[in-house]
C-alpha cells in the first residue's frame, strides 16, 4: 500500500474521525477503522468500511450525539 498524498509505504491501524457534508448537512463520523500513513497521517479506508460510512451518513440513522459548530468563510486579505 502506498500513500496517495506523500508516497510513504508505512501505515498503522487506528480509529479516526472524519467530517462529511451531504447536501446541507454536516456529519462527524467517529471511530472509523483506517490504515493511517506514518509520515503524513492520511487515512485510508477499506472498500467495505467506506461503503458502511456512506450508508451511515446518507441513510436513516440515529446520532449518538449532536454537536454545534461555527461556520466561517475565508476571505483573502
Amino acid at each position: 500500500m502506498i500513500c496517495d498524498v506523500c508516497g510513504c509505504e508505512e501505515f498503522q491501524s487506528e480509529h479516526v474521525s472524519e467530517t462529511f457534508r451531504v447536501a446541507d448537512r454536516v456529519f462527524v463520523v467517529e471511530n472509523i477503522p483506517a490504515d493511517v500513513c506514518n509520515r503524513c497521517g492520511e487515512p485510508r479506508f477499506s472498500a467495505s468500511v467506506a461503503e458502511q460510512v456512506r450508508e451511515l451518513v446518507s441513510g436513516p440513522h440515529q446520532p449518538t450525539r449532536v454537536i454545534s459548530a461555527e461556520g466561517l468563510s475565508y476571505r483573502a486579505a
